[in-house]
């Protein structure tokens, strides 16, 4: 890239690797302006955003403890240390992009006497913001609110964050940018033969690893009563290292790991014939979010698994999309596994709903206005703070 870190316009700090959304807010904010990306490595793992001709990455090299929160925090503030010198050397650029509220906090600090304008990405809500520990919820609102005095954008990607919590402590701009796809990286996509093997696609972040057990439990008796059906990951996550413990030694179960989104979702659908979306509604985050593999599945006509008593299930049960069940209940996953291997009534309703779905209104396109606006750099002085 033909800039360095002192000449950067827009500076993208990333406690993770760039998931979908953010990979979409790196193109856009790429086209025509100097980025550099400073990111927190992980072992093993690629940045995964093939735009190595359009912007400056730069990782940041740091242990990474994902087994118990004390081991999380030791290791957010070893990378918070080694990456402040490069923060302070980027002090000229105009804009800074976070995608969580632990960064949020670093690059304030980092930033506070200069005067740029903060884009705060939301994807999820962490359980010390919306969770079930009022008092711990409590106190980290109160700083993220005092926070948010230095965000010119929130960008969220689900309606219910702004509704059930940042509509209490937020008082400025935000924009809904659903986990939409796109509709040029859509226009190669073949749809898998429905005979042979039935695939059930995981496709994105791999986390809360309870539904995922059932799902197994659920495959593994539907392989025992002679069904050929088998389970497919295309991803990384969290939990990705526990539900590979969970997967070893089963040939029914397959890894795909990271992918560049433009170059590898298309072909990743081809490859299932059902979307697993199943999140822990014990989660209260869970309950809320509208991820991006249900809109995908809706663009491919596939049906989507998901859990009852979630933001999630009620829109495949309006659209009629797919089947709905109790996160945690193998029975239930096997039933409708069932009534889609079997193709009952039920799954020819289902095929008949996606058949119906107006697609145009699920593309992510919708939103190239607003990312420019966001990422525009600014000429006038109240495009700062």
């Amino acid at each position: 890239m033909g800039h360095i870190l002192e000449e950067t316009d827009i500076l993208f700090y990333l406690t993770n690797l760039a998931m979908t959304n953010v990979q979409r807010h790196l193109r856009a904010a790429s086209s025509g302006t100097r980025v550099t990306v400073v990111y927190w490595k992980r072992p093993g793992v690629d940045f995964p955003c093939d735009l190595s001709d359009r912007i400056l990455t730069i990782p940041v090299q740091a242990a990474f403890f994902n087994r118990s929160a004390a081991g999380r925090m030791i290791a957010f503030m070893i990378f918070a240390l080694k990456s402040w010198r490069l923060l302070r050397r980027a002090r000229g650029a105009k804009k800074v992009y976070v995608n969580y509220l632990d960064v949020l906090g670093v690059a304030s600090l980092a930033y506070w006497k200069t005067r740029v304008a903060f884009i705060y990405s939301v994807a999820d809500l962490s359980p010390v913001q919306y969770g079930r520990r009022r008092r711990l919820n409590a106190m980290v609102s109160r700083a993220e609110k005092w926070l948010l005095r230095k965000v010119r954008y929130l960008i969220l990607t689900s309606p219910f964050f702004w509704s059930e919590y940042y509509s209490k402590i937020y008082s400025g701009r935000w924009h809904l940018i659903e986990n939409l796809p796109e509709a040029n990286v859509w226009e190669k996509f073949q749809r898998k033969e429905k005979s042979g093997n039935c695939v059930i696609g995981y496709i994105g972040w791999i986390r809360e690893c309870r539904p995922v057990a059932c799902l197994f439990a659920a495959v593994a008796q539907l392989r025992a009563e002679g069904y050929d059906i088998s389970v497919f990951f295309a991803g990384f996550g969290p939990e990705e290292a526990e539900v590979k413990a969970m997967a070893k030694g089963r040939n029914d179960i397959l890894f795909y790991g990271p992918y560049a989104y433009e170059q590898d979702i298309a072909n990743l659908y081809g490859r299932v014939d059902m979307v697993f979306a199943v999140y822990d509604a014990t989660v209260a985050n869970s309950r809320i979010l509208m991820p991006h593999r249900f809109y995908e599945a809706v663009i491919c006509g596939l049906p989507v698994m998901a859990a009852s008593g979630t933001k999630l299930a009620e829109r495949v049960e309006s659209l009629g999309v797919g089947y709905t069940v109790d996160c945690l209940s193998t029975e239930q996953m096997k039933a409708a596994l069932m009534s889609h291997l079997t193709r009952d009534s039920y799954a020819a309703r289902i095929t008949a709903s996606l058949a119906a779905v107006d697609k145009s209104v699920y593309f992510y396109d919708q939103y190239d206005s607003t990312l420019s606006e966001i990422f525009a750099i600014a000429t006038r002085k109240d495009d700062v703070q």
